[in-house]
């Protein structure tokens, strides 16, 4: 049988409190074919059917976004929905995105 070949998908959530803007972006391989936000609640419907996700779920008085599954819900429940979470590590930075890069004082 031929691996199903998988692919790398980035989910960004925002959140804004004021001025101040939160960004969480999340790194998945996936299988071709999956759609990530469908697969993703999936999971994240069986995780708060465990002992330790329904617990977690009463805590934060049902509710459970996106911040939570990516902090909660383990890739052995996530690969049965055809992904798994990629631990790319924190971002330490925050950037303009229309920074200039470059000065105007480039040699020719």
């Amino acid at each position: 049988m031929e691996e199903q070949k998988k692919h790398i998908q980035i989910v960004t959530a925002t959140d804004y409190d004021g001025t101040e803007i939160i960004v969480l972006t999340m790194t998945f391989e996936v299988d071709r074919g999956v759609d990530i936000i469908q697969a993703v609640k999936e999971a994240s419907k069986e995780y708060i059917r465990t002992d330790e996700g329904r617990a977690f779920y009463r805590y934060t008085c049902n509710c459970f976004n996106w911040g939570d599954f990516w902090n909660n819900v383990p890739n052995e429940i996530c690969e049965k929905y055809g992904f798994k979470k990629i631990d790319s590590g924190v971002s330490n930075f925050q950037v303009n995105l229309n920074e200039q890069l470059v000065d105007d004082e480039m040699e020719e």
